[in-house]
């Protein structure tokens, strides 16, 4: 069942589309028609990086200002930046400010090579990170043709599912699905590098969380002790946004 979610309740995804040349231009289509039509669809808010708005300056303000839960973007990239329109750096591994930016939120990148860098991102505090730890190769002859469609289709499965409230695992799954079913059924020319590209694919995170949802709860239990009349609510080490009648405490079992 797809859910329909009024904005005020929902943080925000921030999508990055640059479009300064042929594999961009295709990135930037795609976004539009999957991720920002989806969130439409869901009511979802969004935040619309495109074009000129793709640069440093517009996404770290974006983020600080818009708080969004998720970062979706295109754009080129390597082992240890990804970039956006006109090559303008985004994100960098190592760099402690961007890993300050990111941190507790979710990120799908579709960037060459970037993927090779999400172990960094990871234990910097990322809540998730999906992407391609090799060159992203996709078929294309006649802008937006049916042949590019097989490629961006597969890629934005993963989006899809996390905006419909998949987990990262089941998103992950029904992404491999996606992916089988057009090398399945395309010419074998395209098939190749639709499966380079399937087996480049990269996830570090919570498995089983998502983006939209409160985080897994570690693996550690607590009791509640109810004392007094006072209304109280849980937010950190009971997970789940709990309110209670009563003051309480907690006790580590």
């Amino acid at each position: 069942m797809k859910r329909k979610l009024k904005k005020q309740n929902v943080p925000p995804v921030l999508v990055v589309r640059p479009n300064f040349e042929v594999a961009t231009q295709y990135g930037w289509y795609y976004q539009d028609k999957y991720v920002i039509q989806k969130c439409k669809e869901l009511n979802i808010p969004y935040v619309d990086l495109q074009k000129s708005l793709a640069v440093k300056s517009y996404f770290d303000n974006a983020i600080k200002t818009n708080n969004p839960v998720l970062i979706t973007g295109t754009g080129h990239g390597n082992s240890r930046v990804y970039t956006g329109q006109n090559y303008d750096v985004l994100l960098t591994k190592g760099n402690l400010q961007d890993a300050e930016l990111v941190k507790g939120r979710w990120l799908s990148l579709l960037s060459c090579e970037f993927g090779q860098s999400f172990d960094w991102w990871h234990s910097q505090g990322v809540e998730g990170i999906y992407g391609y730890n090799r060159t992203f190769y996709f078929s294309g002859e006649t802008y937006p043709d049916n042949t590019a469609l097989l490629f961006f289709d597969s890629h934005h499965a993963f989006d899809l599912c996390l905006l419909d409230g998949l987990t990262a695992k089941d998103s992950w799954d029904k992404s491999t699905e996606t992916w089988n079913r057009h090398i399945s059924e395309a010419p074998e020319d395209v098939a190749r590098y639709l499966v380079w590209d399937r087996d480049s694919r990269v996830f570090m995170g919570d498995w089983n969380g998502n983006p939209f949802k409160p985080p897994t709860p570690s693996g550690k239990k607590y009791k509640i002790l109810i004392i007094g009349v006072d209304k109280a609510r849980l937010w950190d080490r009971v997970k789940g946004r709990v309110e209670i009648e009563g003051e309480c405490t907690l006790e580590e079992l």
